[in-house]
């Protein structure tokens, strides 16, 4: 299984959630492959924001290492289910699907 976490930036809430999921992934020893991506391109290639890693260390959690990227269409294809953190990235990845069966993965 592969799961993509989706927020505006992807350097404050898709990569905590993206981290938080990869250690309860590994704790429970899970199949299951987590990355993270943004709906903008504000941020490609910048590590998460700095409270953000603060706050995922405080769950037990490192994300100092991930890299933002934007959605593409090829996340469809490349990812079992689509979280969005908000309605409005929601409403923008749904926007770019080709058809229900992507459509589904959200």
């Amino acid at each position: 299984m592969r799961i993509l976490m989706v927020c505006l930036g992807n350097i404050c809430r898709s990569p905590i959630a993206d981290g938080l999921l990869r250690r309860k992934v590994k704790e429970n020893n899970l199949n299951i492959l987590v990355d993270s991506a943004g709906t903008a391109a504000y941020h490609i290639g910048k590590a998460p924001d700095s409270r953000m890693c603060s706050t995922a260390e405080e769950f037990g959690t490192n994300i100092k290492n991930l890299v933002a990227r934007k959605f593409t269409i090829n996340d469809f294809d490349d990812f079992d289910i689509i979280y969005a953190m908000d309605e409005a990235n929601r409403e923008n990845i749904l926007s770019l699907a080709r058809n229900n069966s992507v459509r589904k993965k959200m």
